[in-house]
């Protein structure tokens, strides 16, 4: 039977497509300097031939189907689209008006987008109407769908060398006349600053309950502050060695359900002896108890008894001392895995090897308790070779040989 099943399996993954794809382009200013990015084109697929390995309640064969437009598989592309750009002052500013229409067999779908862009700013509008069905017996008017607006403008300006980064976005659901999102995200020298509203399910929290969903509304969705510094290289015996620490934090906070916000906190350093090897530890811990720090007063209505300490940066260095257990379990911040990466250069060969120790519960006797078995990869890669992957699967993950 599993022979059987493994066959089977087999062929349904077959496939013996002979596909036909077309593409012809027309720039019908060319010459025209300011109007030289403006195009019309016309893209196709069209499956010649395709054989197919069905199955039936009384039979299993393989089905060979030709040329058929009637068939809604046949034609899986059909696309043409016309682009008027016009670019001034050296094309410093630009704008631009993109028209785009899938064509029969497929379901019909047309969209414009409205594009302009001046030094330092770049703004798009766009939307559209979509067929959805073909069924003649439907009326007219509930045949076809409005896609959303959507807009987005991005601004960069430069700001002590490095540039400040400004981009809005916003969604508008004509369809069912609502807002689905409003984004704005700030970012300069690492720094990142990101709020998004959206139309999402609220939530009341319950004391017995916990957070009980209520209507949907387009409300403060999430508040997200990231931090990367720029990386340093440190160079040491004539260059030949290197040490390049890295650091990725993020911090987001949850609107809908509070005390759903969490601190991600993930270091790395990474040693590297030239033309020999690379060798990089990393790690990530995930807090996702950031909402005590800030209510954390016996009696409160979220916290009773406040068992966290008040600051979250003696809590994240708590949460490395291996001296005191007592200390580091009671920290907030959870370790999610810990790496090491050593790749080996042989030339034409390159070795990777990888251990991952990623926490797990694991549930035994109906006792649950954490488990610590490192995963471990090991693969050479001949570098004019493409990669040949096998895989593993055991009880709790995966073993790579690639």
């Amino acid at each position: 039977k599993e022979i059987k099943n493994m066959k089977l399996s087999y062929n349904k993954a077959q496939s013996q497509d002979i596909i036909n794809t077309n593409k012809i382009s027309i720039n019908p200013f060319t010459y025209i300097d300011f109007l030289s990015d403006s195009q019309i084109s016309w893209n196709s697929s069209i499956k010649l031939f395709r054989k197919n390995f069905v199955v039936t309640e009384d039979n299993e064969e393989w089905e060979n189907k030709y040329l058929d437009f009637e068939d809604d598989n046949c034609v899986t592309v059909n696309s043409l689209s016309a682009v008027l750009s016009a670019k001034e002052f050296n094309k410093k500013i630009g704008q631009s008006v993109t028209f785009t229409a899938i064509m029969p067999p497929l379901l019909k779908q047309y969209n414009v987008n409205f594009g302009l862009s001046f030094p330092y700013v770049n703004f798009s509008l766009s939307t559209g109407l979509q067929q959805k069905t073909k069924d003649e017996n439907v009326p007219e008017n509930e045949r076809w769908k409005k896609n959303p607006i959507n807009e987005s403008i991005s601004i960069s300006i430069p700001f002590f060398s490095k540039n400040v980064n400004f981009t809005q976005s916003c969604s508008y659901n004509q369809e069912d006349d609502y807002w689905e999102s409003l984004k704005f995200s700030l970012s300069w020298n690492g720094v990142s600053v990101s709020f998004l509203n959206s139309y999402a399910t609220q939530y009341e929290l319950n004391r017995e309950s916990g957070w009980i969903p209520t209507e949907k509304d387009f409300k403060p969705y999430s508040l997200s502050f990231s931090y990367t510094p720029p990386s340093k290289t440190f160079y040491r015996w004539f260059n030949r060695i290197s040490v390049a620490p890295s650091l990725n934090t993020s911090i987001v906070y949850d609107f809908l359900r509070p005390t759903n916000s969490y601190f991600i906190f993930s270091p790395s350093i990474t040693f590297k002896l030239h033309k020999f090897m690379d060798l990089t530890f990393s790690t990530t811990s995930r807090n996702s108890v950031l909402y005590w720090y800030f209510h954390n007063e016996p009696g409160d209505f979220y916290n009773d008894g406040g068992c966290f300490p008040f600051n979250m940066f003696v809590d994240l260095f708590d949460s490395f001392r291996f001296d005191k257990n007592s200390l580091r379990e009671k920290s907030g911040f959870k370790l999610k895995s810990l790496n090491m990466t050593l790749s080996h250069d042989l030339h034409d060969w390159k070795l990777n090897m990888t251990l991952k120790i990623e926490p797990r519960v694991i549930t035994e006797n109906g006792r649950k308790r954490y488990d610590f078995s490192p995963y471990f990869t090991i693969g050479v890669v001949w570098n004019p070779m493409e990669s040949i992957k096998t895989t593993v699967t055991d009880k709790y993950g995966e073993f790579k040989l690639e």
